[in-house]
């Protein structure tokens, strides 16, 4: 009994801390697009809920989560689950959504492999959008008489254009 209350805390530890020290280049808890499954994904944030559409939903202490499996291996169904050759319950995209924002100097990137666009966001707030354009961050900013702070308040992952090249069915497939 001991010990399984010691993992819960290990874990609820480990999902608080996901973003922190942690290179979002290597994903949330090491998940990635078109390379994690649904059951890596299980292991790291437990069971998950699916909504009417097929997205699954996660709840942790630290963010809510919303991901997309494969359904199908090169066939034509819904919201293009089957447009990869990729086995069923591939994850092909995922937000993170941090329960309370966070400073953008608390999370790790790699700065060089990022531009900022303001474009399409809300006032006061910009993406960071890895080169590839498979991971979009989300800042915003926050004003107090004393400073201006910028905080991270969200990511898409998604699989790299050479990745959806790659691994895009083919006529015939």
């Amino acid at each position: 009994m001991r010990i399984a209350a010691l993992r819960v805390v290990a874990l609820v530890i480990a999902v608080a801390c996901s973003c922190v020290g942690q290179s979002m280049e290597n994903g949330i808890e090491g998940i990635l697009p078109l390379v994690s499954t649904k059951e890596d994904v299980e292991k790291a944030f437990g069971k998950g809920e699916r909504d009417s559409d097929g997205f699954y939903f996660f709840r942790t202490t630290a963010a809510f989560l919303r991901f997309d499996f494969s359904t199908h291996r090169c066939e034509d169904v819904p919201f293009g689950r089957g447009e990869y050759d990729v086995p069923p319950g591939t994850v092909l995209f995922y937000t993170y959504n941090p329960n309370e924002a966070k400073p953008l100097s608390s999370i790790s990137y790699n700065k060089e492999q990022y531009y900022e666009d303001s474009s399409g966001s809300a006032k006061g707030g910009f993406t960071l959008f890895s080169k590839d354009n498979s991971i979009h961050i989300g800042v915003q900013e926050q004003i107090t008489p004393e400073k201006t702070e910028w905080f991270f308040v969200g990511a898409l992952f998604r699989f790299s254009k050479e990745q959806r090249d790659r691994l895009r069915c083919k006529e015939g497939n």
